[in-house]
């Protein structure tokens, strides 16, 4: 399971985001997408100076902020066409999201405090690594690394490519030598439909040799994803059913 970390750790322990400065808490960009401000005015969020301005808190706890921003930065109506093939209405591009210095520490906070209420809270070995399919995966993956280590515990990060690279190590997982084999695995998400390419890289860590205790993804579409992984044998939660923003 995670190391944990001695002495100085319980000082960073007890540090919070609120401590940085407003100009690294803040600072969305209006143009980051069509219709940012109508948006961002629906949401609650104020447009000032050029920059939408929200601080964490303010009665609000972290879940309701995440979706929050979610509505604002990822979601989507249009015509689109799915990992899994097939076309819808909306779309969500969380990566908008989790690249977002606010929405990504909101992702770790909320990611990491599910994973140790699954697992150190109910008694249940923990993880060493945390890992998910690149790219959408790979914000998610660090900042639940990095939560984790703030709080004083070492989780390692893996990234899956789709397939192995042909030059260099040829390795399909990333991060593999910081990573002994037989080690429990943390999957992280960020949009499951159907769970296709979340359970290939289930597969593809079980082939380099760890087992994957528990998936977790931030929005679950409903549409497949939850069966697929029951049949491989890991554990499924979402943060999000799609079905909340569809009722926006």
């Amino acid at each position: 399971m995670g190391r944990r970390r001695g002495g100085w750790a319980v000082a960073w322990a007890g540090l919070t985001w609120f401590d940085a400065p407003e100009r690294d808490r803040v600072g969305w960009a209006d143009s980051a997408r069509a219709g940012g401000a109508e948006e961002a005015a629906a949401s609650g969020l104020v447009l000032r100076g050029g920059e939408i301005h929200r601080h964490l808190g303010e009665g609000m706890d972290d879940r309701a902020r995440l979706f929050e921003i979610l509505v604002a930065r990822s979601f989507r109506r249009g015509d689109f066409v799915l990992a899994s093939g097939k076309r819808s209405s909306t779309y969500l591009d969380c990566r908008l999201t989790t690249l977002d210095p606010e929405g990504m520490t909101l992702v770790g906070r909320i990611l990491y405090e599910r994973y140790r209420a699954l697992f150190q809270d109910a008694g249940r070995p923990g993880v060493l690594a945390v890992a998910g399919p690149s790219i959408g995966a790979d914000p998610i993956t660090v900042s639940v690394c990095h939560e984790a280590w703030r709080r004083g515990e070492s989780l390692f990060g893996l990234l899956v490519r789709k397939e192995a690279k042909a030059h260099g190590t040829g390795r399909q997982v990333e991060g593999a030598d910081n990573v002994p084999a037989g080690s429990r695995v943390l999957l992280v998400e960020d949009v499951v439909t159907s769970g296709g390419s979340s359970v290939r890289s289930v597969v593809a860590l079980q082939e380099a040799g760890y087992e994957v205790a528990q998936a977790l993804c931030l929005v679950d579409r409903g549409a497949g994803g939850g069966e697929r992984f029951a049949e491989a044998g890991v554990p499924f939660e979402a943060i999000y059913a799609f079905e909340e923003f569809l009722k926006l």
